[in-house]
């Protein structure tokens, strides 16, 4: 039987070096250019450049075409302030942003299982082809964005002892359910 220590050692090699396989697979990935949607959701739409256009998003000002997703224009436009309309940012945020996503994955998967366990699952998603899109199209943001925030709504609907915590984490969790949609 295995002590605890050694488990956590484990569980965070896993989480580590699935990082790094991220950051190795979707390499080629990072130096890409607009691709497909990206074209016009970003090339064509200035909607989403910088904070000054948070309004404009949120639909205040009027629709627009970014008020569509506007979780994922947000997101844009925090990176435009940041780097402008450079793709590699675009990319490097987007696989950030799925790296987090793999966080939060293994915190829900974690409260079913055994961390090693929640970690090679989590190294499956992760690293799954299915998701390659999330880092390799920019405008696949709204796939990785989403289930953050799912995932996140999900770890707050689980039950919890004190009622004025589970009052909280349910207001929190309906929030985020919307917020994901």
């Amino acid at each position: 039987m295995s002590k605890p220590h050694d488990r956590r050692v484990i569980t965070a090699f896993i989480l580590a070096s699935t990082a790094l396989a991220a950051l190795f697979g979707y390499w080629p990935a990072l130096q890409g250019e607009f691709l497909f949607d990206d074209r016009i959701l970003l090339g064509e739409y200035d909607c989403w450049h910088g904070l000054k256009a948070l309004p404009g998003i949120l639909g205040i000002e009027g629709p627009n075409d970014c008020t569509y997703r506007p979780i994922r224009y947000i997101s844009f436009a925090i990176d435009y302030e940041i780097a402008g309309e450079d793709t590699s940012l675009l990319h490097i945020s987007n696989l950030l942003y799925h790296l987090v996503c793999g966080t939060v994955v293994f915190a829900l998967l974690r409260c079913w299982g055994s961390a090693t366990a929640a970690a090679i699952c989590t190294a499956l998603w992760v690293l799954h082809p299915v998701n390659s899109d999330a880092v390799a199209y920019i405008s696949g943001r709204r796939d990785v964005l989403s289930t953050l925030l799912y995932v996140l709504a999900f770890i707050q609907l689980r039950a919890h002892k004190s009622e004025s915590i589970k009052r909280l984490r349910f207001g929190l969790g309906i929030g985020l359910f919307f917020l994901a949609f």
